[in-house]
């Protein structure tokens, strides 16, 4: 479930089969500027959204919708 927090091929890069993996790992490959944009991309949205606080606040907004 990558697609719910990560923006595909801008954030994250994906893949469905093997032939796709190495497909995209050429496409990367050859194209370092992109590879390394999207890398960044990743890595500002998990130090921005993804930390340990919000998915304790996350857990809680949860838990409290079903008590």
């Amino acid at each position: 479930n990558l697609k719910d927090f990560f923006v595909e091929d801008e954030e994250v890069v994906t893949y469905g089969s093997a032939g796709e993996c190495l497909e995209k790992i050429r496409w990367l490959t050859d194209h370092p500027d992109q590879c390394r944009a999207i890398a960044l991309k990743g890595q500002k949205r998990t130090l921005e959204q993804h930390t340990f606080e919000n998915r304790v606040d996350q857990f809680y907004q949860y838990m409290m919708k079903r008590l």
